[in-house]
């Protein structure tokens, strides 16, 4: 039987490390539609439905904004993350996107809230609710993924998210 030398194990080891690096983008497209289980709210219907949960975590997207599809982006990192680390208690993960058209219960909804003021405006919103009110909004992509964590936990405690 032929040992492996230290060398060659170190040497295969890099080259994997390598080719995880340069295939991790693609393997994530791959796995990441998964493990990211949106709800898509589509209609007044869904839209009622998502507003009766005890908790839920909202993202209002739309494709035609930047600052939108980077947002898009952090929060999906934020779900996955969210998913593998906290199988319970269990949020539901809810997701508008008004790409096409701004639904008018949307602008309602922006409209009944002062939290929500201009929802409708493409800076991709993360919304948190409880029993269909909101909690909070963050609309700033930058370093969304640590506020994301941050907040979430923060509201987990504060109102006893479950």
């Amino acid at each position: 039987m032929k040992r492996i030398s230290l060398r060659t194990t170190l040497f295969l080891f890099i080259g994997l490390a390598i080719l995880f690096a340069w295939l991790r983008e693609p393997l994530l497209r791959f796995i990441r539609p998964n493990i990211v289980s949106w709800k898509l709210v589509e209609n007044r219907q869904d839209f009622s439905e998502m507003l009766e949960k005890p908790n839920a975590f909202v993202f209002v997207h739309a494709d035609w904004s930047m600052s939108s599809v980077a947002a898009r982006r952090e929060v999906e990192d934020f779900v996955v993350d969210w998913r593998t680390r906290n199988r319970e208690p269990e949020m539901p993960f809810y997701f508008v996107d008004h790409t096409e058209s701004t639904p008018k219960w949307l602008i309602e909804w922006g409209k009944s809230d002062n939290k929500l003021t201009c929802i409708h405006n493409g800076y991709g919103e993360s919304i948190w609710l409880r029993n269909g009110e909101v909690l909070l909004r963050l609309h700033d992509y930058q370093n969304l993924q640590n506020d994301l964590r941050e907040k979430t936990s923060e509201l987990f405690k504060k109102n006893q998210i479950q």
